[in-house]
C-alpha cells in the first residue's frame, strides 16, 4: 500500500457502500435503434469478458452522419479549403455511411457523393466487395507523404482500388468512391492524387480509414489532432449512451440511485465503478490487473473508460451528494493504479478537496516509470503550490533516494518533473543538490540537462550544478554518494568541464562587457583556441576586476580558483616546466579529454602571480593590489617537490599554493615588518599538501621580481636561493 493510500484508507472497500455488486446479466440491445443490414450471424460468448466477433456485418447509415462531416472538414484542413469554397450541394452531401463504432463489431462502409435510399445494399455487392479486399494497390509515395505529413498517420496498409470493379460497386452505391476498413474503393475517373480535387477527395476517404481502423498518429498535430478529438467525442458518446444504459439495469435490479440530485449518488456510482475495475480476487484490494489478450485488454480498458465517465458524473452530482469528492477520488485512484493516471488527473481539475486530490496523485507517483510527463508536470506544480518543501513528496523521494528512484524515470520524464522545480526553486541550495545528485547517477540525462540549460538561458544554474561537491575532480577529492562510487575522470569529467568552460567563456567576456574592458570571445572551445585566449587575455581579466569589483579581494581570489580549476589540469608526481613570466603558449593538454592545460605547482604559482598582478585599476589612484612577494621551493628527500608563492595586500600576507589562495593570518602594520614571519607561514601552507609531512627537505626561497615573475635562480634551486634557517 503506497503511503497517499494508507492516509486515506478508511475510503476503501471495507465500506459496505463499496464492495463490487454480483456478476450482472449483460443488456439488451437498446430499443429504438436503428435496424441495420448483416452479412450474417453475430455471435457472442455472454459470459466471456470480451465479445468475439464471428462475423462483420456492413451497415448503411443517416444521410447527415457525423464521421461524414468530419472526413469534409478534415480534408479542407489538408488542402487548406473552406467549405463555403467547396460549395457541395444538399445532394452530393448524401451517402452511404456505418453505425457509430459499437464494440468494434460492425464493418464500416464509408461512400462520398451518394444517394443511398434506404440504406440497403445486395448480397452480390458484399460479396463482391469481401472479394476485392486486401487486393489494389498501395498509395503512391509522393501522394502517401503529403498526406502523411499532413495527417499525422500510417497510411502503409491503405489499400487503393480502382478500374472496372471499383467503378461497378460504386455505381451500385450511386457514390464517388467509400471507404471499408483499410480499403478504398474509386469510381470512374475519381482517383487522381495529383489533382486538388483528387487528393481532397482521398483526404477524406483517409479520414473514413482513421475512424474505422483507429490508425494512430504518426505524430502531434495538424489534420490528426481535429481527427483524434472528433473520434475521441464519438466514441465517448456511444460509450456514455452503453454505460447509461448498463447503469440503469444496475440500479433497478439492486435497488439503487441514479439521480444526480440524491445523497447516495456518489455511493452507488462509485459502487458500480467498482463492480467494473476492482480486482476479482476478494483477497486483493486494488484495480483489476490488465490482461494479457489483445481483446480482453480492449475489454479492460472499456471498463476503466467507464469508471472515468462515473467519476466525473459523481464530480458533477448535485449540491446534496454526500461525500461526491471522496468517491470520485476513490475511482480515480484505482484508475491511476491501472495506468489511467492521465484521465485520472484530468478530472482532478472538478475537485477542491486537497486531501482527495493528493490521494490521485500518489498513485500516480506510484507508477511514475509509466507516467505521461504532463501529467507529471502538472503535479509538481501542483505539489509545489500547495506543498512545502519539507512535505512535498516529490523532494523527499529524490532527497532520500538511493538511485531507484531515478532509475524509474526516462529523461522525458525527469525533465517533465525538474522544470516546474527549477522554476520553483532556482535559487535554493537544496534544488542545486538534487539536480546534483540526478545527475551524478543519470548519465544519460547529464547531456540532455546542459543542453536544455543552455537553450533557457540557464547557464548560471548549470554552473552553480557542477561547482557543487558531487563534481569535484578525482585528484582533488570527489565526495560522492556511496552507492554511486569514486567519479572517473575519463568517463565523468569530460562533460563537467566542457560545460564549466563554455560558461566561464561567457562569464569572463560579460565580465569586460560590464566594464568598458575588451575581451572577445574565443572563435571555438578547442584547446588551442582557449590557450591562446587564456594568455592574450589574463591582464585584460584583472583590469576588468579591478573595476567590477574594486575592493572585493575575495571575488578577485574566487575568480582565480575557479580559473585555475577549469582551465587547468594539475599533474602529480610529473614535472612540468613553467614560463617565469606565467605565460601558456607551451603548456600542453591534460585531462579530462585533452580540455585543459596540463600544469604543476609551478605553472600555478607563476600564472596566479600574473593573474593577481593584473588586478589593477589605473584609473583610480586609490585602488590597492595585491603585491607580489616571492616564491618557495621544497626539495624533499623522499618525495616530490613543491613551490608556493606569497603576495600582500594592505598589510595581510596570501599563499598561493596549487589553485586555492589561504590567508597565512600574519599582518604587519609597516612594510615588511612580518615578511619573515610570513615566509615562515608559507612554508607551513607548503608542507600541506604532504599525507605525512617529510622528516628531511631543503627550502629555497627568493622575492619576486618585475610583474610578479619567478626568479631564475629559484627555478633552478640554485644554492644562493636556499634558506637552511627554515629547514628541520
Amino acid at each position: 500500500m503506497s503511503s497517499f493510500e494508507s492516509k486515506y484508507r478508511h475510503l476503501d472497500q471495507s465500506d459496505p457502500q463499496s464492495v463490487r455488486s454480483p456478476e450482472r446479466p449483460r443488456p439488451e440491445a437498446p430499443a429504438g435503434l436503428p435496424l441495420y443490414l448483416q452479412a450474417g450471424p453475430v455471435q457472442r460468448q455472454v459470459t466471456a469478458e470480451e465479445e468475439e466477433i464471428i462475423q462483420p456485418r456492413l451497415t448503411v447509415g443517416p444521410v447527415d452522419d457525423p464521421y461524414e462531416r468530419e472526413a469534409d472538414q478534415v480534408a479542407d484542413h489538408v488542402m487548406g479549403q473552406t467549405r463555403a469554397a467547396r460549395d457541395l450541394s444538399a445532394a452530393t452531401a448524401e451517402q452511404v455511411q456505418r453505425q457509430a463504432r459499437q464494440e468494434e463489431e460492425d464493418e464500416v462502409l464509408q461512400a462520398e457523393g451518394s444517394a443511398a435510399g434506404d440504406g440497403r445494399v445486395s448480397a452480390s455487392f458484399q460479396s463482391d466487395l469481401q472479394t476485392q479486399r486486401g487486393g489494389g494497390a498501395g498509395l503512391p509515395q509522393s501522394a502517401r507523404e503529403f498526406m502523411e505529413s499532413r495527417m499525422g498517420s500510417d497510411f502503409s496498409h491503405v489499400r487503393v482500388h480502382q478500374g472496372p470493379q471499383a467503378s461497378r460497386l460504386n455505381q451500385q452505391v450511386s457514390a464517388r468512391a467509400f471507404t471499408v476498413g483499410s480499403d478504398i474503393f474509386f469510381g470512374a475517373g475519381q482517383y487522381r492524387p495529383d489533382s486538388e480535387a483528387g487528393r481532397h477527395l482521398l483526404a477524406h476517404e483517409l479520414t473514413h480509414v482513421m475512424q474505422q481502423t483507429g490508425t494512430r498518429p504518426k505524430g502531434p498535430g495538424g489534420a490528426t489532432a481535429r481527427v483524434s478529438r472528433a473520434l475521441q467525442r464519438l466514441q465517448r458518446k456511444s460509450l456514455q449512451d452503453e454505460l447509461e444504459q448498463e447503469l440503469a439495469e444496475w440500479a433497478e435490479k439492486h435497488g439503487k440511485t441514479t439521480d444526480p440530485k440524491h445523497k447516495d449518488y456518489a455511493f452507488d456510482l462509485q459502487e458500480y465503478a467498482w463492480s467494473l475495475i476492482t480486482d476479482p480476487d476478494p483477497s486483493v484490494i486494488g484495480p483489476m490487473p490488465k490482461p494479457k489478450g489483445k481483446k480482453a485488454r480492449k475489454a479492460w480498458e472499456k471498463k476503466f473508460k467507464k469508471a472515468e465517465l462515473l467519476a466525473k458524473k459523481i464530480l458533477a452530482g448535485g449540491p446534496k451528494v454526500v461525500q461526491k469528492e471522496d468517491r470520485a477520488a476513490m475511482i480515480l485512484n484505482y484508475m491511476a493504479q491501472a495506468g489511467f493516471g492521465q484521465e485520472a488527473v484530468a478530472l482532478t481539475a472538478s475537485m477542491a478537496d486537497e486531501g482527495q486530490i493528493e490521494y490521485v496523485y500518489g498513485a500516480v507517483l506510484d507508477r511514475i516509470e509509466s507516467a505521461d510527463p504532463q501529467v507529471l508536470t502538472r503535479i509538481t506544480e501542483w505539489l509545489i503550490k500547495h506543498k512545502g518543501k519539507s512535505d512535498n513528496p516529490l523532494l523527499e523521494k529524490f532527497s532520500t533516494s538511493s538511485g531507484d528512484f531515478e532509475k524509474k524515470l526516462n529523461n522525458g520524464r525527469l525533465k517533465a518533473i525538474l522544470k516546474p522545480l527549477i522554476h520553483a526553486y532556482e535559487k535554493d541550495a537544496f534544488l542545486i543538490d538534487i539536480v546534483s545528485q540526478v545527475l551524478l547517477r543519470k548519465k544519460g540525462f547529464r547531456k540532455v540537462f546542459s543542453d536544455w540549460m543552455w537553450k533557457e538561458n540557464k547557464g548560471d544554474l548549470l554552473f552553480k550544478v557542477l561547482q557543487s561537491k558531487w563534481f569535484i575532480e578525482p585528484e582533488y577529492g570527489p565526495t560522492v554518494l556511496p552507492d554511486v562510487g569514486e567519479l572517473k575522470m575519463e568517463k565523468d569529467m569530460p562533460w563537467v568541464y566542457a560545460n564549466k568552460q563554455k560558461y566561464y567563456v561567457g562569464y569572463l567576456v560579460q565580465l569586460g562587457k560590464d566594464t568598458g574592458v575588451k575581451i572577445d570571445a574565443p572563435k571555438n572551445l578547442k584547446f588551442r583556441t582557449l590557450r591562446s585566449w587564456l594568455d592574450d587575455n589574463t591582464d585584460k581579466f584583472g583590469a576588468a576586476l579591478a573595476k567590477k569589483h574594486p575592493d572585493d579581494q575575495d571575488k578577485w581570489i574566487k575568480t582565480y580558483e575557479e580559473i585555475a580549476d577549469i582551465f587547468f589540469y594539475h599533474v602529480s608526481g610529473r614535472n612540468i616546466q613553467p614560463d617565469l613570466a606565467g605565460k601558456l603558449g607551451k603548456l600542453g593538454p591534460g585531462a579530462p579529454a585533452k580540455l585543459r592545460l596540463k600544469a604543476d605547482c609551478d605553472v600555478l604559482s607563476t600564472y596566479a602571480m600574473r593573474f593577481f598582478d593584473s588586478v589593477r585599476d589605473p584609473d583610480n589612484p586609490a585602488f590597492k593590489a595585491f603585491e607580489p612577494i616571492g616564491y618557495m621551493a621544497l626539495d624533499p628527500k623522499d618525495n616530490a617537490g613543491h613551490s608556493v608563492a606569497l603576495m600582500r595586500r594592505k598589510g595581510k600576507y596570501f599563499a598561493i599554493n596549487n589553485k586555492e589562495v589561504s590567508d597565512l593570518k600574519v599582518v604587519e602594520n609597516k612594510p615588511d615588518a612580518k615578511k619573515e614571519a610570513a615566509i615562515k607561514a608559507l612554508k607551513a601552507d607548503a608542507l600541506l599538501i604532504y599525507d605525512e609531512e617529510p622528516q628531511a627537505y631543503k627550502v629555497y626561497y627568493a622575492d619576486a621580481v618585475a610583474g610578479g615573475a619567478m626568479p631564475k635562480a629559484l627555478s633552478l634551486t640554485k644554492e644562493e636561493t636556499r634558506r637552511e634557517d627554515l629547514e628541520p
